[in-house]
């Protein structure tokens, strides 16, 4: 606080804030008498008084801290700078602070005391009594005293005539107030001097009965499901709630919802609730449970096997309906004892186990049989002989080697990569891996009858473009080869083959349907070309899933490096396979589809090895031999 042309000017500034509230004075007071000033800021309203009366007054919101714990300076500006220079040329008198703000009253009674000014001691005055308050019940009620007077002063609050016990402040404050709380409040103030009562303050506490202000929806529910059941109520608390199906309580349903597990249609009906307090009770309207019952439907029917003796598999239904829903499953119409669930596995299978397989679903509703399932029981797979013209054959048994010929493969990018394979061990194609087999006359096919190639893959996923096999001379031209490619469907294989009598030179596509080759299990992919028929085919776990004739055609094998798991150049050149790849062959000519299901049928068995070379008895006149 200032003056400034011999008028007040009262500036308020908040910590570290370089904007400022000022509230400006219309009087002067430089005439040499003595004023009365006082500056009173509750919330974020600020008055100023002069000798009682109002002056100005006004919104201060940019200051909403006031620091108080620095120096209080009297008779010069406590700002540094030009400021801090300026005092207050006159006299001073009577400088007071309060921790609470004064009304225009306490003001006026300041003012009017003139030169008596404040009693040094003195006993209590109440300026301010505790007015009337009127709550809700469970709410908060406030009373507050104001009173002047030589400090200490001591605060007693009463209902009625009975002391409030703990209420020894200047306010009074009653949580979660109760019926019984009502009354009339007063405080006794004492200090060294004297004791004042004050005047009545009446609390008056308002209690409400129940409202149920959202009443509970019909509900319609499969059996076997979850109802539920909600209201919302208004009311004093607290609010008691009891469920009910038609007339009987429904046992510890005692809240706003009701929740009812696994409905069964014994549950069906009228559902309401009783809500209740201190002051009254509430019946809600009835809520309908429909309970709907169905019997068993399937929507997947187990489907047939073909396995090898002493393997594992399993045959499985889908069935919806009503629960809970039970299942028994039959091997040629007779029950087989502990299979009641939807997933019939059968281990070590063994020829008498060969047959008609179904299960039967049963609820409260009714009974469906599926259709049947046959179980094929094949003999324990055996090795078969290679089917002849094997030019080229990797069987990954931890290395590389051409078993057949001189043609082998070498690790790209990364050294090794083996696994456990279809058929022993397998390469195992990540982190960017590959193999490549360089070009050379034993591989190059095209001239020939025609060209087989085939092998298992087990692919990690069955997204993007993933090269399986192929010849790539590195220029852009592909001669022939398998590929995954996702461009027209997860899991389509493409099998390619590049002529090289047309001009300008054209590639044959053939595309399986989407989802033929699926991710994380092993499945045998062939690509077939017979010169002599023209006709071209593709083979996945020795089913055809694409066929043509080509006609007259030379595929372009020449002088080409063979690749495994990757694209050399051409489109989606760099792409890589990632996965499983074993057994992996190439033949001088078609096979038939024959031959490509007997190499499937074989199974982990495999492609038998050619026994080795016969020995010859040494020469005559061997006069020397080292075995080692």
């Amino acid at each position: 606080m200032r003056i400034s042309n011999g008028r007040l000017q009262m500036a308020l500034m908040a910590p570290g804030v370089t904007d400022y509230n000022q509230l400006d004075a219309t009087r002067q007071v430089n005439d040499g008498v003595y004023h009365h000033i006082a500056f009173v800021r509750q919330g974020t309203n600020g008055t100023l008084y002069i000798d009682g009366a109002f002056e100005v007054s006004g919104s201060t919101p940019g200051v909403t801290y006031l620091n108080t714990s620095g120096d209080f300076v009297i008779g010069r500006s406590a700002c540094v700078g030009v400021d801090g220079t300026q005092y207050f040329t006159g006299q001073l008198d009577e400088i007071s602070i309060y921790q609470q703000a004064l009304s225009l009253a306490h003001v006026q009674s300041i003012y009017n005391a003139g030169s008596s000014g404040k009693c040094a001691s003195a006993a209590p005055v109440i300026d301010s009594p505790p007015v009337s308050v009127t709550v809700s019940a469970g709410q908060t009620a406030t009373f507050s005293v104001w009173a002047g007077g030589t400090p200490p002063m001591s605060y007693q609050w009463f209902l009625e005539t009975n002391p409030v016990a703990g209420a020894t402040s200047s306010s009074l404050v009653l949580s979660n107030v109760q019926p019984a709380q009502a009354g009339n409040y007063s405080v006794v103030i004492s200090n060294a001097y004297g004791t004042v009562t004050s005047s009545n303050a009446l609390l008056t506490v308002l209690t409400y009965p129940p409202t149920i202000t959202s009443q509970a929806a019909d509900y319609t529910v499969s059996a076997g499901y979850n109802a539920s059941f909600s209201v919302t109520a208004t009311g004093t608390a607290p609010l008691i709630y009891q469920w009910l199906r038609e007339t009987s309580p429904v046992a510890g349903a005692t809240n706003s919802s009701l929740v009812l597990n696994s409905v069964q249609p014994a549950q069906a009906g009228n559902y309401s609730v009783v809500v209740s307090n201190a002051y009254g009770t509430v019946s809600s309207s009835n809520a309908l449970l429909i309970v709907m019952t169905y019997p068993p439907g399937i929507t997947s029917q187990p489907k047939s096997r073909t396995v090898f003796q002493g393997r594992a598999t399993n045959f499985s239904v889908t069935a919806t309906g009503s629960s809970p829903l039970s299942y028994q499953w039959f091997l040629n119409s007779n029950s087989l004892p502990g299979h009641t669930v939807s997933t019939l596995l059968l281990t070590n299978i063994q020829p008498d186990q060969a047959g008609t397989y179904s299960v039967l679903v049963t609820n409260a509703y009714g009974s469906l049989l599926s259709s049947n399932a046959i179980l094929t029981v094949l003999p324990p797979p055996v090795c078969i002989s290679p089917p002849a013209g094997l030019v080229a054959w990797w069987r990954a048994e931890s290395n590389t080697v051409n078993s057949i010929g001189l043609s082998d493969a070498s690790f790209q990018y990364v050294n090794t990569g083996f696994m456990a394979g279809k058929v022993g061990a397998a390469f195992r194609l990540t982190q960017g891996n590959y193999l490549r087999v360089p070009a050379s006359s034993d591989l190059n096919l095209g001239p020939g009858a025609g060209l087989t190639i085939e092998g298992w893959i087990r692919p990690d996923t069955i997204s993007g473009p993933q090269p399986v096999a192929e010849w790539n001379n590195g220029l852009g031209n592909v001669g022939a080869g398998l590929m995954l490619n996702s461009v027209y469907g997860y899991g389509v294989l493409e099998g390619y083959l590049t002529d090289t009598n047309a001009k300008p030179t054209r590639t044959i596509v053939l595309r399986s349907p989407a989802y033929t080759v699926t991710n994380l299990v092993w499945q045998h992919v062939a690509l077939t070309f017979d010169k002599s028929s023209g006709v071209a085919a593709m083979y996945v776990n020795g089913i055809s899933v694409a066929q043509t004739n080509l006609g007259t055609f030379l595929p372009a094998t020449t002088q080409a490096p063979f690749y495994l798991g990757y694209r050399a150049s051409g489109s989606y050149s760099g792409y890589r396979f990632y996965g499983g790849i074993d057994e992996m062959s190439l033949y001088n000519r078609g096979l038939t589809a024959a031959e490509i299901q007997s190499i499937v049928l074989a199974d982990d068995q495999g492609k038998c090895l050619p026994p080795p070379p016969s020995s010859v008895p040494p020469f005559s006149g061997i006069v020397a031999w080292w075995r080692g």
